[in-house]
């Protein structure tokens, strides 16, 4: 109501998350912040999208994402 626009944490702070992943599987600094600038655009843009879609706030959004995502992550691991 104010005109301010809150990132959702989740967003916000995955940057840290990404570079250690670029890291450990022997990326550069470059590489790393070019990962970073693509995935946070990428999934800012999801996460607003899925809240208009929804109409709910951003940081819901996000957070049924990431879960979304960890469930699909689980699943791909599971024995049978």
């Amino acid at each position: 109501s104010k005109g301010v626009f809150v990132i959702p944490d989740i967003l916000a702070n995955a940057g840290g998350v990404i570079c250690a992943s670029v890291e450990y599987h022997g990326g550069s600094e470059g590489q790393a912040r070019q990962v970073i600038a693509e995935k946070i655009a990428f999934n800012t843009r999801a996460v607003l999208e899925s809240a208009l879609r929804s109409g709910c706030q951003p940081r819901e959004a996000a957070v049924r994402l990431a879960g979304d995502r960890v469930r699909s992550a689980m699943a791909l691991r599971r024995c049978h």
